[in-house]
C-alpha cells in the first residue's frame, strides 16, 4: 500500500496547503545529516585596529549656553 506524502491541510489562516508528510525516521536521519555537517570554527584572534592610550586622552570641558 502506497501512502501519499503530500496532503491538503487548512492551516491558521484558514487556507488550505499541499505540505509533505515526514515519518519519524526521516526526522532522525535529517537531524544526524545535520549534526555531521555542522563543524565548529576555531576562535579567531582580532588584533585591535588602532591602539589608544587613555591616559593620553583629556575629558573634554563641558560648555556652558547663554
Amino acid at each position: 500500500m502506497k501512502v501519499d506524502k503530500w496532503v491538503t491541510v487548512i492551516d491558521g489562516a484558514g487556507r488550505e496547503v499541499r505540505v509533505r508528510r515526514v515519518d519519524a525516521r526521516e526526522i532522525e536521519e535529517g537531524k544526524a545529516r545535520r549534526a555531521g555537517e555542522a563543524k565548529p570554527e576555531p576562535a579567531k584572534v582580532v588584533e585591535p585596529l588602532v591602539e589608544v592610550d587613555d591616559q593620553s586622552v583629556a575629558p573634554k570641558a563641558a560648555k556652558k549656553s547663554k
